[in-house]
């Protein structure tokens, strides 16, 4: 019986053994990258975004993460990966006082280190976000939106370039226009 038993287990575990091994590039459903041959593992960051003044904690969602690149971080020998997310956020809470419906997307590129698994770089490109609130002795009702865009590029050094922001007025995005370059461990703005 333990003979039947232990090549039972064996073969319920193959596959999932043959996938790890040939798929190095492997994300899963709850946000963790696996690299390394299986190896080692990053927790893609699952914290709360703050944009233009919201914090959107309890209720966005990453459904689509691809890994864009991988890449050197500036003149070292560190190697990074890049991630692109695009991310939805649904609020709709409802009480005596106020009513509160937001709606929203956004896409946010990680830029992660591989030799030491940090964060090192987040930018949210594209944000909107529409809302219905209403709320006694504030703002009797408020209908509207707000939104950002800008181009997010990078080469395979690093070098990140963030240009050609269109937004609706009074909107600051995360991050302003210009060259941001990898300088002893951490992301500097150059101009």
């Amino acid at each position: 019986m333990k003979f039947k038993l232990k090549h039972i287990t064996l073969i319920l575990f193959l596959p999932f053994f043959a996938f790890a091994q040939k798929n190095d590039r492997l994300i899963t459903e709850k946000g963790i990258y696996v690299y390394n041959n299986s190896k080692d593992t990053i927790q893609l960051s699952k914290d709360s975004i703050l944009v233009v003044g919201y914090a959107i904690e309890e209720s966005f969602l990453c459904p689509e993460t691809k890994i864009l690149k991988k890449i050197t971080l500036g003149n070292t020998s560190e190697k990074g990966i890049v991630f692109a997310r695009r991310c939805t956020h649904y609020k709709s809470w409802h009480g005596g006082t106020f009513d509160i419906d937001e709606k929203g997307e956004f896409t946010k590129y990680e830029i992660w280190n591989l030799n030491t698994k940090e964060l090192i770089f987040e930018s949210i490109n594209y944000f909107q976000l529409g809302f219905n609130r209403w709320l006694i002795g504030g703002k009797i009702h408020e209908i509207g939106s707000d939104f950002y865009h800008y181009d997010f590029t990078i080469d395979e050094k690093g070098k990140i370039i963030i240009s050609n922001l269109r937004r609706i007025e009074d909107i600051e995005p995360d991050h302003k226009e210009g060259i941001y370059e990898y300088i002893n461990g951490k992301y500097i703005k150059m101009d």
